[in-house]
């Protein structure tokens, strides 16, 4: 059992080195318009997962209809609106995300007493689809755009100075997991995760922003470098709890095999849904951004 769990684990290194090549040939070889075009290509197969996931069968005919006009909706938004409406809609959009992720802590923490109003609610289904996986591909456009005017990567170095801390912390959590976890951390929703994993995943976050601070990309202080670990932690472990809800309900494992043992797109961004919500709502807050 010990043999086959390290061919997995040594399984999920090379696909998630693989994957990251890709991720950063699409952020900083891609045009903004191809690199929203690839978005929306990505947003269409986290559709048709979610469709899955959920068994909303009713919704197959219209799919490609709608995400062709979400589509339509970011190019008109992003490539021919102005700064001020970027900002004006953005605050709409990220409004009703943040709205949608305080409201899944609840849903988590609630589980499975929380699902009997929605399991069997295709309308709820499909608006928790909406809430979670329109606004975060919009959020990953609106900071890929950023101070593009001035600085055609400031959004792409930006997410990726996003996504490393938490990629570090959703491998080091598995791998310390798998290796040296006992206690269960949420047995209802999802048994692998053990306290010990999430530990050593936190003390690896701090280590990445440690880095962050000693190279110059963050400044502030090490009290702030903790709090950040430990909030960027916590909203990265409800992400994967709160899809991990939706696939318990639906009876599935992976929400597809697109990436062999990694599972789909579902599975990959699943830690980032709530993390990006908030990120986008500081950039919003702050309303200015250091080109």
């Amino acid at each position: 059992m010990f043999k086959y769990e390290i061919k997995i684990l040594l399984n999920r290194i090379i696909i998630t080195l693989i994957l990251i090549s890709l991720i950063y040939y699409v952020l900083f070889f891609l045009t903004l318009y191809k690199f929203i075009f690839f978005i929306f290509l990505l947003f269409v197969l986290s559709i048709i997962e979610w469709i899955k996931i959920n068994k909303i069968e009713l919704f197959n005919k219209f799919i490609f209809i709608f995400c062709f006009i979400i589509f339509i909706c970011f190019y008109k938004i992003f490539l021919l609106s102005s700064l001020a409406f970027i900002n004006f809609f953005s605050k709409i959009i990220n409004l009703l995300s943040l709205t949608w992720c305080l409201s899944s802590f609840f849903l988590v923490i609630y589980y499975p007493k929380s699902s009997l109003f929605w399991k069997d609610s295709y309308f709820l289904k499909i608006l928790f689809g909406l809430l979670i996986l329109v606004s975060f591909f919009y959020d990953i456009i609106f900071i890929r755009q950023l101070c593009y005017t001035k600085n055609h990567y400031y959004g792409s170095y930006l997410l990726l100075y996003i996504l490393i801390p938490i990629w570090f912390f959703d491998s080091s959590s598995y791998i310390f997991g798998v290796l040296f976890g006992v206690n269960k951390l949420f047995m209802k929703l999802s048994p692998g995760k053990t306290f010990e994993g999430y530990l050593f995943g936190v003390l690896f976050l701090i280590l990445i922003f440690f880095i962050y601070k000693f190279v110059g990309i963050l400044n502030i202080s090490n009290l702030n470098v903790i709090i950040i670990s430990f909030l960027m932690s916590i909203l990265s472990l409800f992400g994967d709890l709160q899809e991990s809800m939706f696939k318990r309900i639906g009876k599935v494992k992976n929400s597809s095999k697109l990436f062999f043992s990694h599972g789909g797109i579902l599975d990959r961004i699943d830690s980032l849904t709530i993390v990006l919500s908030f990120i986008s709502n500081y950039l919003l807050f702050l309303q200015e951004y250091r080109c």
